[in-house]
């Protein structure tokens, strides 16, 4: 059993259907030859802790299989402070049987990856350059699985040691959302996940309605390199678990 496990390994990776669902949250959902249903969604919870640093209203949402882009939509604030799918054209909310569509990205398989573009701009005195951009409400309560030691002892763990992000930029840095301990203990430490270190002075702008905007873009890709590495295991044990990533946080 070992030896084909083995020997189909790629055969059962490749076979394992992962969706990524921006609602309440971001939820990943991991599923073994079936097609996810669609997830319905409030919105993604993107905020500031500075009073002085105003979120731009549009959040830009690309995938991408292989390296290529096959998906780009744009998504708008509304009234209720969450995000819906905006069609630029016509400057309105998509609609889906008459309701506004949230933020939603499905099917992410391992070779895929998602890269989330915002903005943010100066909306009174900043008193430091730095800021930094976390992820972080993270809730695995249906995420969590069991892996055997070599005394056939099952300890417990969480799927969000397969995803990682980090800023999108010619030499990729990622940190993991969460890891594998050599204890085999279910890894808690992981609470508040580092996007990216910024400086206001070297991000990069762009200017809407002669308003001067800070640019960001980060990467959520999930990747199995850590988890073969530290637990020697198969994926049928991540077999229809989810997480939930609460918000998306900035702090200068």
């Amino acid at each position: 059993m070992k030896a084909f496990l083995k020997k189909y390994k790629d055969v059962i990776v490749s076979s394992i259907l992962f969706v990524i669902t921006l609602a309440s949250g971001i939820t990943a959902l991991f599923a073994w030859y079936i097609n996810n249903q669609r997830t319905s969604a409030s919105g993604l919870n993107v905020s500031s802790d500075n009073a002085n640093i105003e979120i731009r209203e549009i959040i830009n949402i690309k995938r991408y299989m292989a390296g290529n882009m096959f998906s780009e939509k744009n998504y708008h604030r509304f009234t209720d402070g969450y995000y819906y799918e905006y069609d630029m054209t016509n400057s309105s909310y998509v609609l889906d049987n008459g309701n506004k569509v949230a933020m939603n990205i499905y099917s992410i398989y391992p070779t895929e990856h998602i890269d989330i573009t915002m903005w943010f701009r100066k909306n009174g005195e900043i008193s430091t350059d730095d800021y930094s951009l976390y992820l972080t409400d993270f809730d695995d309560t249906n995420g969590k699985f069991y892996n055997y030691d070599n005394n056939n002892v099952a300890y417990e763990h969480s799927i969000k040691g397969v995803f990682r992000t980090g800023e999108v930029k010619e030499e990729m840095s990622y940190n993991w959302l969460g890891g594998y301990n050599g204890d085999y203990l279910s890894d808690t430490s992981y609470d508040r996940v580092l996007i990216k270190a910024g400086k206001f002075s070297t991000d990069q702008t762009d200017t809407f309605n002669s308003t001067l905007y800070y640019r960001t873009t980060f990467r959520i890709e999930l990747n199995l390199e850590q988890y073969y590495a530290k637990l020697n295991a198969i994926t049928n044990a991540l077999s229809e678990k989810s997480l939930i990533i609460g918000k998306i946080r900035l702090v200068a």
